[in-house]
């Protein structure tokens, strides 16, 4: 390894298991070495401070916009019922305030690359705080009858409000070209263009990959217009130049297998780009919640499985009865009407269980409301033999968007997937969670392979990510690996984020039929 001595101006060359030699150079040699250092680093100039800026400001916009309307609203709510208020004229600038100083502190901006789950977290908990701040603010200067019931409303209206106006946002500013950090991708093969794809497809996250950098070595690059190829590994840093790409994701595979090589690799690169991240090759290990552990200077990475932690499960539970319980009251009304207009649209029972694969493989029986006709088995059975290719859909995902068995009313109870909210009940006996894989069938177990494993170490859920992720959109693989990801991936953060994202999944009846 090679250092330049800034006070003497010479190159101390040394290895670890050497002496350390001393070679003078010359004032001209010194400032070569400075031009192609130079000339080997993606500047961090004005084009970076605009790309920070404008991926901050429609964030920073909406947060505003959000907190203007929960104190507006708590302000009417108070007012009305002729509680003490705060003027608004006081209550919105010290709220704005400490927003701002919290939010930047938790680096919500501009929050590139962060993970939708972890930006829900971090909103959630800054939220909070900065209305803690600001209710002992108020407290301690306020005058006459307290005013923190409108703070407790305001606090409640932006833990909604908060995440779904960003959430609008950043789906609003996926498509512009000035909004977000360009990436470039260093590598080739599945692992880099399974990674092009999520970034491309995730950029609401704020890092838009360019395209592939890797040597060709006499290949023709495949499918250049859906993995655009820029160029060698040579010229990386001036492909990063001409697109302003601060960010390089580096494939593992690409690098050198050698210890020693692969070290040099990582830190030339380190000290070119601002942001590169190391992506190993065929390595799914849990990604959201790993930490860096030092082993005595090595660097290691801390994999926590949760779920089978004592305490994260007590967490789990406590939550779903407490959830359960709350909401199962609050719409005990509508369940009584949803029951009367089954019992009165065709013959058959109200509620129908349903054998299904629970956690540790004990057989389980969740509820649903009855959606189909009374001799549903003969009819499916009918309509394949009369409609043959039928049936590869329903081998495919075991659904049929034209069911022949499903009532007018069970057409609308499942596009709004209130067909499953008995499953309630099954909730609090603990047979199921609010959030987790949905249950499968017996015969479903050969497709989800070594994974079924992953599977079996959790509480089937009433909602999970393949909910909120496509559904019956997915492919069959695809919704395996969700449960994957949410099982070695698991956090109340995670939970919550489903949860919310449920709402406006049913609400939009995306993907159910």
């Amino acid at each position: 390894m090679t250092v330049l001595s800034s006070e003497s101006g010479t190159f101390l060359t040394y290895e670890p298991s050497r002496e350390v030699d001393v070679v003078t150079l010359d004032t001209q040699k010194i400032n070569e070495f400075r031009y192609s250092t130079s000339q080997r680093i993606v500047p961090v100039e004005a084009s970076f401070s605009r790309q920070v800026i404008l991926t901050t400001l429609p964030l920073l916009l909406s947060d505003l916009v959000a907190l203007v309307c929960a104190v507006w609203w708590s302000h009417i709510a108070v007012t009305t019922l002729g509680y003490a208020s705060i003027p608004l004229s006081t209550l919105l600038p010290v709220l704005s305030v400490t927003m701002l100083l919290v939010f930047g502190l938790l680096e919500l901006y501009p929050a590139a690359g962060l993970h939708r789950v972890l930006e829900t977290r971090q909103l959630l908990l800054g939220t909070s705080l900065f209305m803690m701040i600001s209710a002992v603010c108020i407290a301690a200067y306020a005058s006459g009858p307290s005013p923190l019931g409108q703070v407790l409303i305001t606090w409640l209206l932006g833990l909604f409000l908060l995440p779904t106006f960003r959430s609008g946002v950043r789906s609003f500013c996926t498509r512009p070209r000035w909004w977000g950090q360009p990436a470039l991708i260093l590598g080739k093969g599945k692992t880099a263009e399974k990674l092009y794809q999520s970034l491309h497809k995730n950029s609401r996250q704020g890092i838009k990959p360019v395209g592939l950098v890797y040597d060709p070595r006499g290949e023709v690059p495949d499918e250049p217009e859906r993995y655009p190829y820029l160029g060698g590994t040579e010229e990386v840093v001036e492909i990063a130049r001409q697109h302003s790409a601060y960010w390089l994701f580096v494939i593992q595979s690409e690098l050198s297998s050698n210890a020693r090589a692969f070290e040099h690799q990582v830190e030339k690169l380190a000290g070119s780009f601002p942001n590169v991240v190391i992506i190993p090759d065929n390595m799914q290990i849990p990604t959201l919640w790993n930490r860096c552990h030092d082993c005595n200077g090595l660097t290691g990475i801390n994999i926590q499985e949760r779920l089978m932690l004592p305490w994260p499960r007590l967490l789990k539970r406590t939550i779903d009865i407490a959830l359960t319980v709350v909401g199962g009251l609050l719409i005990s009304p509508f369940l009584v009407l949803i029951a009367l207009c089954i019992k009165f649209s065709s013959p058959g029972p109200i509620l129908i269980p349903t054998k299904r694969v629970g956690r540790n493989g004990k057989e389980i029986y969740p509820l649903k409301f009855r959606s189909m006709v009374s001799n549903a088995d003969d009819v499916l059975n009918k309509y394949l033999e009369e409609n043959p290719e039928m049936r590869a859909e329903w081998t495919k995902i075991r659904k049929l968007k034209n069911d022949p068995r499903v009532t007018k009313i069970g057409q609308f109870l499942r596009k709004t997937s209130l067909d499953e909210l008995p499953q309630l009940w099954n909730v609090l006996k603990g047979d199921m969670s609010l959030v987790g894989p949905r249950p499968i069938f017996e015969d479903e177990i050969p497709r989800y392979r070594d994974e079924f494993r992953l599977y079996s170490e959790v509480s089937p859920g009433l909602t999970g990510l393949w909910q909120i992720s496509g559904r019956n959109n997915t492919t069959y693989a695809e919704r395996v690996e969700f449960d994957r990801f949410y099982v070695r991936n698991w956090s109340i953060w995670l939970d919550i984020y489903i949860l919310m994202r449920t709402l406006k999944v049913v609400l939009l009846r995306e993907g159910a039929y």
